[in-house]
């Protein structure tokens, strides 16, 4: 990397370099492309575990996403970020799950949020809110799901 200075400034591609504006350093700031390309990521041995990391993502953010548009009724009800603390809960899950293949965990949550024996959610609604703090737990047996808004 390197800044761009000189009378002529941009922010674009230029050949194999990109420049943009660094809003920290107040500058432009020059870089050639670099990193793994795709055909790399998805082939090499090598990048399995970036591999598996990628699946479990995915994974978790499309049964979030589900848990999300499930519980868009009750928005109304706190304005938190609640997202991120959705995420860390179906890792925690999927760090749990024995049974399937790691990288391979969750594909059947992608189609259902009832995705524990017997599942129950327990949602709990305090009628005056002031911290807007979310607080998800998961019981010892993974049979309830505590989702409290508070």
């Amino acid at each position: 990397m390197a800044l761009l200075k000189g009378l002529i400034q941009f922010s674009g591609r230029l050949g194999g370099l990109l420049s943009y504006y660094n809003r920290r350093i107040k500058a432009y700031v020059m870089a050639t492309n670099g990193g793994a390309s795709k055909e790399l990521i998805m082939n090499n041995p090598v990048w399995a575990h970036i591999r598996e990391n990628m699946r479990e993502f995915k994974a978790c953010s499309m049964w979030t996403s589900l848990l999300r548009k499930s519980l868009a009724c009750i928005t109304h009800l706190f304005s938190s970020y609640y997202f991120s603390d959705i995420m860390s809960l179906s890792k925690r899950i999927q760090n749990r799950d024995d049974v399937n293949l790691k990288g391979f965990c969750w594909w059947g949550l992608s189609w259902s949020i009832w995705f524990i024996p017997k599942p129950r959610i327990a949602i709990n609604l305090p009628v005056v809110d002031w911290k807007q703090r979310t607080v998800i737990m998961i019981s010892d047996w993974m049979s309830t799901v505590f989702f409290s808004l508070f």
